[in-house]
């Protein structure tokens, strides 16, 4: 990778800095960014010696006590803090809902094309190449679901071990 800046260029950069140039103003003299002048001489040590000249504007000088201010602990409006305790609330009575245990359905199946918009597209087979095609169970679904409640149930699974746990402690909490 060849080196962007030269020997001539960084000694040019040089004296501006000892001239007490801003990186704006050497970026106009070498036709670059600002940001490339504040990268080199960020970068080369010598150049980062000399550094840039400090404004003497606007910025405030920052001291001790600017500084110990935000450490001092904050005033409490109206007086003495309450020390009194909340109330313990009951929790709400946690509602299980009811288990039901879902058949699976009996069919013989369609094949694709013949199902409507709210037949089950759960798979019911593996049919060997040369077979013929996949049946599908065809039960009547829920509207915006593609399986019946059976198969639903079965896509979503038995879950983690805390989601599974998860019903038998909020009845622990219940009672």
């Amino acid at each position: 990778m060849s080196n962007f800046w030269t020997p001539e260029q960084d000694k040019k950069i040089a004296e501006c800095l000892a001239d007490g140039m801003s990186a704006s103003q050497i970026a106009a003299v070498f036709g670059c960014s600002r940001n490339a002048i504040v990268g080199r001489v960020h970068r080369n040590r010598e150049l980062r010696e000399i550094g840039f000249a400090r404004s003497t504007g606007s910025r405030k000088a920052v001291t001790v006590k600017d500084v110990s201010i935000s450490t001092r602990p904050r005033k409490i409006r109206g007086g003495t803090p309450n020390t009194t305790r909340m109330k313990r609330v009951k929790p709400a009575p946690v509602i299980v809902p009811e288990v039901v245990e879902l058949v699976e359905p009996s069919g013989s199946g369609l094949p694709l094309h013949e199902l409507s918009s709210r037949s089950c597209r759960w798979c019911i087979n593996d049919p060997a190449p040369g077979e013929g095609g996949h049946l599908f169970c065809a039960e009547v679904t829920e509207i915006g679901r593609p399986y019946c409640a059976y198969h639903y149930r079965k896509s979503i699974g038995k879950g983690t071990y805390a989601e599974r746990s998860a019903d038998d402690v909020l009845l622990k909490v219940a009672a």
